[in-house]
């Protein structure tokens, strides 16, 4: 039960931070969006979020047919469903091959058909699973040099990488896009025709100044694309009706400096309203106890200390 329990904690630790990390970049980027619609800068696309679904059908280029998704799909919640039973028994066994299936069995065989859709180099897409999980673990050694390191967290770190892995597979095609192409937009090789890839988002809508506002798949952040932000050796990005570039200084400034200051301001209105709701923290200094640590080494909670004891003597 202490091993599920940890496992949990390290994944609820994880989901939080994504969370918080999506929350506070897509406050930033709505930053930059008013101050560029304020100044008259063209903003094209309003993300929440990265990446996206890819929408072009590419079995029609295969050679030798796949399985059907809803098989992986289905061997994906089987897993999942056998990682439940291990922590509704509280079996460590069970526990340990519903992991093992999520962390290296799915993504072996994710990987593998990425590899054969978008016609990657045999074992390519093994060898970046591998190289990313051993990249985890090299990381963890190095994060804590060995101290501490038990079962439930080498396997929330291995299952982080080889999903780290799997995406970066996935998008390969948009790595792979000409320089021109558009966002979501990507390509792969099949033989020596480009074949074009499109990925687009969960949900979207496009306003009346054309901006699109759009819901993607990792909670990893977000942006505001605005018009003509890139610079071109010629200095013609000057010249891009009402982009980026075809502003002032000023402006321009403005609307970079926009980003921070939505950040700071949504913080101290985060503060405020925890400071509201909760009150400032009274540090005390009597001899009472605060938090005692279970589980695995807690000895102070093995031996009957308890929260809000007070210590009277020592020895």
């Amino acid at each position: 039960m202490e091993f599920a329990q940890a496992l949990l904690g390290h994944v609820w630790t994880v989901t939080v931070f994504l969370i918080v990390i999506t929350v506070l970049v897509a406050v930033h980027e709505l930053g930059h969006y008013l101050a560029a619609r304020w100044f008259g800068m063209e903003v094209k696309a309003f993300a929440v979020m990265m990446g996206g679904i890819r929408k072009t059908d590419l079995r029609d280029h295969l050679k030798v047919e796949m399985a059907p998704s809803v098989t992986v799909w289905t061997a994906g919640l089987m897993s999942f469903v056998v990682l439940l039973v291990g922590f509704a028994l509280s079996s460590q066994e069970l526990t340990i091959v519903g992991f093992s299936l999520l962390t290296f069995v799915m993504p072996a065989w994710v990987a593998l058909r990425l590899e054969h859709l978008y016609h990657l180099p045999k074992f390519k897409a093994l060898k970046r699973l591998g190289l990313w999980i051993s990249g985890g673990l090299v990381a963890l050694w190095l994060g804590t040099k060995g101290q501490g390191m038990n079962l439930e967290l080498v396997f929330g770190v291995l299952l982080a990488a080889s999903i780290l892995a799997v995406l970066t597979l996935y998008y390969i095609p948009v790595s792979q896009k000409d320089e021109e192409s558009e966002m979501g937009e990507g390509k792969i090789m099949v033989g020596d025709e480009n074949v074009h890839v499109q990925f687009r988002p969960i949900w979207a809508r496009t306003n009346n100044e054309g901006t699109e506002f759009s819901l993607l798949v990792i909670p990893a952040g977000g942006f505001a694309a605005i018009k003509g932000m890139t610079a071109y050796e010629d200095g013609s990005e000057v010249n891009i009706d009402k982009g980026f570039y075809s502003k002032g200084p000023i402006p321009r400034l403005a609307v970079l400096f926009a980003g921070p200051l939505f950040s700071i301001v949504f913080g101290v209105i985060l503060a405020a309203g925890v400071y509201k709701a909760q009150g400032v923290p009274e540090v005390s200094h009597e001899p009472v106890l605060g938090t005692v640590a279970q589980g695995e080494g807690g000895v102070a909670y093995e031996a009957g200390l308890r929260e809000g004891d007070r210590i009277i003597s020592v020895d």
